[in-house]
């Protein structure tokens, strides 16, 4: 997919509810603004929730993250650092989530199989864009979308997660 329309799939919160989990989204989305995703999850209300620490239009977001659910304490030492880069690649964007701080192993195996289905959501919604909307994202033509291979250093306890979109 263009640049253009990965880059509102990640940063329109009535688009982000269709492909993450369903969650409803509150940013600014400026540098030092909060993120704030609420949602439900195993019958249970949550909030994850960090500080928009860098942000660079169709490019680079980057965020801070702790959620409730973690069951640690709301403290620094407890947040995971988020970046979603993006890239032109073979006609399409290149999309790598990585991930720092994880706490466990555990955590780590957690988090790639979310990634996992988000990302999947992201393409199944993307391929799903109808030409009308795509003509006010960007140029219509047609593409396909590729998936690279998952990377997981669980070793510095970080996760990237990759796509072609």
């Amino acid at each position: 997919a263009p640049i253009a329309e990965v880059w509102r799939a990640l940063t329109t919160p009535s688009v982000i509810k269709q492909w993450f989990f369903g969650v409803d989204t509150r940013s600014d989305w400026t540098e030092g603004s909060d993120i704030v995703h609420t949602g439900e999850w195993q019958g249970k209300p949550y909030v994850d929730k960090g500080t928009i620490v860098r942000f660079e239009l169709e490019r680079l977001l980057v965020h801070t993250h702790w959620s409730d659910v973690s069951g640690k304490p709301d403290a620094a030492e407890h947040y995971q650092i988020v970046a979603w880069d993006l890239a032109e690649r073979d006609g399409g964007t290149e999309l790598t989530i990585t991930e720092r701080n994880l706490p466990s192993a555990e955590a780590a195996e957690t988090s790639e199989a979310a990634w996992k289905g988000a990302l999947q959501s992201l393409k199944d919604m993307l391929e799903r864009i109808d030409v009308n909307d795509r003509a006010q994202l960007s140029e219509p033509r047609f593409y396909n979308i590729r998936w690279l291979e998952l990377l997981n250093e669980v070793g510095p306890r970080i996760e990237r997660f990759g796509s072609v979109l």
